[in-house]
């Protein structure tokens, strides 16, 4: 299954609604298609059929692709009837589906990974349509493999087995299965770092999850499939991606009441730096509110929070959002004690610079095109204070913003 790491500065912004990923579209938006006791999970629509050609480029019949069933596979996606042939040469795959409602081929090309999950071979194939339709599957045993058809609006259930194997079909969800789907919020999930998990049950004993988890503008994620045994879901990576690690990681999923635990040897498996996936969940998002000023440090008071506010006006976000926590060193300056300081966030420390004074906010944080410097002492409106003068350097262009308090 595909695994992504990921480094870039605007995932603070992600915890303002609520720590969604809002990707995403990395994990993209599960479809309602949970089994129903009529066993229908939903179809996708509006695919694009492909009429394959073969080497010469003549047209392959819809008789001919239908009555080749060498090594054809039979099965569902949703809740529509397909057959599929994928033709797999070491680590690269390829081949074609059909619905049987259409008898029209859908080309696919995509890779195997043996590497991945321990005693299962996991299959990525991308379909030739509009909607970029992508099948993940696991080999189950070589005439079998389950898995789900999914893009970024949708994800269906989804089968194979081998034409003339004596495989049965994989029972529907049940309800202690069911209880693993939906979205899932880390409990420990704040403003500056957290984690969350979308789950999909596609059968009783199978689930398909993502797993996103930031720390500063370091992020982690994983997306994978576990295997359901005695109410556990759980997966077994085989490590070879780090050399020094010879172990492979088990990642366990378990519901105890409303809640969501995850046991690992390794909650930073396929994580940045300082990042890890959460080990307890609950149901749904929560409310992540943006700290103040005061509650990362950046001010001593409430009262100095408001002028702090005041001052720099609509970047006073773009401070909090920079400023985990700011690094103050005491210094004496024109003849007076003063608290001067950098900010820090994992991943882009030193973004922000502060002075406090007993009477004077100096406030000053890099932007696209220069720094952006605030003030409300009128003998350094338009020169940067000495002790903030040497991290000023690091762009030539300041603009100055004084405002009298």
């Amino acid at each position: 299954m595909k695994k992504v790491i990921v480094s870039v500065f605007v995932v603070i912004a992600l915890v303002l609604t609520g720590c969604s990923s809002g990707k995403s579209n990395q994990t993209g938006n599960f479809a309602d298609s949970t089994p129903t006791e009529s066993k229908t999970f939903g179809t996708p629509e509006n695919s694009k059929k492909v009429q394959v050609t073969g080497e010469n480029g003549e047209k392959v019949s819809d008789d001919e692709s239908e009555n080749n069933t060498e090594g054809w596979f039979a099965g569902f996606i949703g809740n529509k009837k397909i057959h599929a042939k994928i033709d797999i040469s070491e680590n690269k795959a390829s081949g074609v589906y059909y619905y049987d409602d259409y008898k029209t081929n859908i080309k696919l090309e995509g890779h195997v990974d043996i590497d991945e999950m321990k005693d299962f071979r996991t299959v990525y194939l991308s379909e030739d349509t509009d909607k970029r339709g992508v099948f993940l599957g696991a080999f189950r045993t070589d005439d079998y493999i389950q898995g789900c058809w999914k893009n970024d609006n949708a994800i269906y259930p989804m089968y194979l087995i081998r034409e003339g194997a004596d495989i049965t079909p994989p029972k529907q969800p049940g309800a202690d299965s069911k209880r693993f789907d939906g979205h899932w919020t880390g409990k420990e999930s704040g403003y500056f770092a957290g984690s969350e998990a979308d789950i999909k049950v596609l059968f009783d004993d199978l689930i398909y999850y993502e797993l996103f988890a930031f720390s500063g503008t370091a992020l982690g994620a994983l997306e994978s499939f576990g295997i359901i045994e005695n109410n556990v879901a759980k997966t077994v990576f085989k490590d070879t991606t780090y050399d020094e690690k010879k172990e492979n990681v088990v990642f366990e999923f378990r519901i105890d009441k409303d809640s969501l635990h995850l046991d690992s040897n390794d909650y930073s498996y396929y994580c940045g730096m300082g990042v890890g996936f959460g080990s307890d969940y609950v149901k749904g998002k929560i409310e992540i509110k943006m700290p103040t000023a005061f509650e990362v440090g950046i001010v001593d008071t409430e009262e100095q929070d408001e002028l702090f506010r005041k001052l720099v006006g609509d970047m006073y976000e773009d401070f909090i959002m920079h400023t985990s926590y700011v690094s103050y060193d005491e210094e004496i300056w024109n003849g007076e004690k003063v608290k001067v300081g950098i900010s820090y966030l994992r991943g882009y420390s030193g973004c922000c610079a502060y002075i406090l004074s007993k009477d004077h906010i100096y406030a000053a944080i890099i932007g696209d095109d220069g720094i952006y410097y605030y003030t409300n002492d009128k003998n350094y409106a338009d020169k940067i204070p000495e002790p903030m003068a040497e991290w000023a350097n690091k762009r030539s262009e300041i603009f100055y913003n004084y405002k009298e308090l």
